[in-house]
């Protein structure tokens, strides 16, 4: 299967021996240097080709050396950092010194200020001063990012109209939270969601209407559910995106380490393989790790599946969910299994991979784990415990 390259558009890049991020205080998770080779280590294996520098809210009087530093490591051929949006404060006195620098560099392709902090409150962005600094960027030839509250998005409509020369990107899908969308009863609801539905769907339909506006899905499983948290939880808000400003209009970023609170940047979670009248099969759902070798193995299992529930259950509409319920268990078996075996393939420890070369060796030798093994690699195990599958007659049948 050919990969499809991947352009990062949201990555982060932080050295707090160089840079003071006063906001880390508040996020000791992350409150650790994040580099280059972090971020190369982060995507090992994926096919990520190029990287778009998010600016990282540092202290204002080291925004200049923040961009000078994206500038010179740009330059590095071993980085795929290509480009940069840069922090910049459009409102201030000294910003159109600042950005006219930077106007024929092509490094530097916008400019952010994070609008969802306390010393940003509504109504800031709306401004004749920050208006009037947003509108500089687009005479010169740079964007300007939103990240703002999503009840704040009736402000982004305005600066958008009263700036229709300037370029802007929707950070985050407006900061929709995925919580919103929960059931009532959800017992993993925890706190009250950011928004309601009804209004972010409004508004982002409003801003989808401006031509000089582009949504990035990034971001939003910073809100959920750590742990628990499937690829349903985060469709709604995706599809409502994709619908509303077109594939020509919607680009992906990482967010990365940011996303990290509550996934790792490959992190695959299909709880269905149904959405509405689609069904996912193969590789685009599974996630597996080249170590198991799965890859076409589950694949065929999931096309023969399917073709059972829609010879079964008639109508797609029913026969989708069921292949979905189907399909679970050895699923969930194989990723758990994926995650648990990489480190041992494909890490850096050299004690994991002393354990390898010992056990495994000694494990194939033992009847019972022996058989295990072969029916793991054969991808027929269901789960810890329990049968295998059972494959129909005739299926490993070779033609005569």
């Amino acid at each position: 299967m050919t990969e499809i390259p991947i352009i990062d558009t949201h990555q982060h890049l932080w050295n707090i021996e160089k840079f003071k991020l006063p906001w880390l205080s508040s996020a000791p998770a992350l409150a650790k240097s994040h580099v280059t080779s972090d971020y190369l280590e982060a995507v090992k294996g994926l096919p990520v080709v190029k990287a778009v520098y998010m600016e990282v809210d540092v202290d204002p009087s080291q925004q200049v050396m923040e961009a000078e530093h994206l500038i010179e490591l740009s330059r590095t051929p071993a980085n795929l950092t290509v480009g940069a949006v840069i922090s910049g404060r459009p409102a201030s006195e000294g910003f159109a010194k600042y950005i006219e620098r930077y106007r024929d560099n092509s490094v530097i392709k916008g400019v952010r200020q994070v609008l969802h902090v306390p010393e940003t409150p509504p109504g800031t962005c709306t401004r004749p001063e920050y208006i009037r600094g947003v509108r500089l960027l687009g005479e010169i030839g740079k964007s300007f990012d939103l990240c703002m509250r999503p009840t704040d998005l009736g402000d982004a409509i305005k600066l958008i109209d009263a700036c229709p020369e300037t370029r802007f990107i929707l950070d985050h899908c407006g900061n929709g939270d995925p919580q919103a969308f929960f059931q009532p009863n959800d017992a993993r609801r925890k706190e009250e969601p950011q928004h309601e539905v009804a209004p972010w769907k409004r508004d982002i339909e409003a801003l989808a209407a401006r031509k000089n506006v582009v949504c990035k899905i990034s971001g939003i499983i910073a809100r959920a559910v750590k742990g628990t948290w499937s690829s349903a939880d985060l469709a709604p808000i995706i599809n409502h995106c994709l619908d509303a400003f077109g594939p020509e209009r919607v680009i992906f970023g990482s967010d990365w380490p940011v996303c990290t609170l509550v996934a790792s940047y490959r992190d695959v979670r299909m709880d269905r393989l149904d959405f509405g009248r689609i069904a996912y099969v193969g590789d685009a759902a599974h996630a597996m790790s080249p170590q198991l070798g799965q890859g076409s193995n589950l694949a065929l299992l999931d096309a023969m599946e399917l073709a059972r529930s829609l010879r079964t259950h008639g109508s797609v509409e029913r026969a989708l969910p069921a292949y979905s319920r189907a399909r679970r268990s050895q699923l969930r078996f194989y990723q758990w299994m994926t995650r648990t075996l990489t480190p041992f393939f494909q890490g850096d420890s050299r004690l994991l991979g002393a354990v390898r070369d010992v056990f495994f060796p000694i494990g194939a030798r033992l009847p019972i784990v022996r058989g295990e093994m072969i029916a793991t690699m054969c991808g027929v195990k269901q789960g810890v415990v329990g049968r295998p599958l059972a494959l129909p007659r005739g299926l490993l049948a070779l033609p005569g």
